[in-house]
């Protein structure tokens, strides 16, 4: 797929590595502590096609964006869920990292 979108060729090692590198980072952002308190949340989502066995399924990856007190920005949290019908009431599963 890096081959057909940008021209370049990689490795599953490399990508393996690049994981490695990077996943303590992603653990380090989703164990992060939260605000008590947002004075703004916003819920979205990105509706995407995405290919997994050789088949295209649409997706939606939901996102949680809050705003502190201060008006500091960040995002809290992300999910992606198998897209379905519109008001399924999915959003409000929304995992929000670090909230446990």
């Amino acid at each position: 797929m890096l081959q057909e979108l940008y021209g370049i060729d990689v490795s599953p090692d490399t990508i393996s590595k690049i994981t490695d590198k990077v996943w303590p980072l992603v653990e380090q952002w989703q164990n992060r502590p939260l605000a008590k308190v947002y004075a703004i949340l916003f819920l979205d989502a990105l509706h995407i096609k995405l290919k997994r066995n050789g088949k295209v399924e649409n997706v939606a990856v939901y996102n949680v964006l809050g705003v502190d007190l201060e008006g500091h920005r960040e995002i809290l949290g992300h999910s992606r869920r198998t897209s379905g019908r519109c008001g399924s009431g999915t959003v409000g599963k929304v995992p929000i990292s670090g909230s446990q």
